[in-house]
């Protein structure tokens, strides 16, 4: 038997069995990991200027990351930590699913085939906001990042908030450069730093300003 040893594909593989056994996942045992306390969310300052963007080295990396190459960024401000689950809430308790206003054309679109009220596997009972994943039906920690929105939705909130989602060589460089070395942090293992956090959430939501 063949061992699944890509991070990419056990995500999606796992991503998939969540979907499909959503609504049946009913553990008998619950190991509850600790809640995630408050924490306080700031906005980064960035400088601009030019950006060596994707990888050039010798070792193993995705087709989609080579060439590596210089882009221009402006000077931007981005969030500390991801969007939670508690601020995303504020969100949808406030109408955003209804007001068009803040949805690209096709994302109102989906919204509106779909009946799209709350992020996948959210449900409100008794008045209260629920997630179904691996632990089963739980209440939503707010302190948690929030998971399982759409680009749309990620769009949607951050113009809600008066942002906007950070490009891809604006989310590498606020989480990977060392401004004081003028060179990349975190190469292939370190862990450290303001914006570490940001490799480990790579897929959630976090909001940009200019700066």
């Amino acid at each position: 038997m063949e061992l699944i040893t890509n991070t990419s594909i056990r995500k999606l593989l796992v991503y998939d069995l969540q979907h499909i056994l959503a609504d049946q996942y009913k553990p008998k045992t619950k190991n509850h990991p600790p809640k995630k306390e408050h924490t306080r969310q700031e906005q980064i300052r960035v400088d601009g200027g030019l950006y060596d963007l994707g990888y050039g080295g010798k070792d193993f990396c995705y087709d989609v990351e080579m060439p590596e190459h210089k882009v221009y960024l402006k000077d931007f401000k981005i969030d500390s930590h991801p969007v939670t689950a508690g601020q995303y809430l504020e969100f949808v308790e406030s109408g955003g699913y209804s007001e068009y206003k803040y949805w690209l054309s096709d994302g109102w679109k989906t919204v509106k085939q779909n009946n799209w009220k709350a992020p996948m596997y959210w449900q409100k009972i008794d008045d209260a906001w629920h997630v179904i994943d691996f632990i089963g039906m739980r209440k939503i920690n707010p302190n948690e990042p929030v998971c399982n929105v759409s680009f749309y939705e990620s769009d949607a909130y951050c113009k809600w908030a008066g942002k906007r989602l950070p490009t891809e060589a604006e989310w590498e460089k606020a989480a990977c450069w060392n401004e004081e070395k003028r060179q990349r942090r975190f190469s292939r293992g370190e862990t450290t730093g303001p914006l570490s956090n940001m490799q480990i959430y790579w897929n959630h939501t976090c909001g940009v300003q200019a700066r």
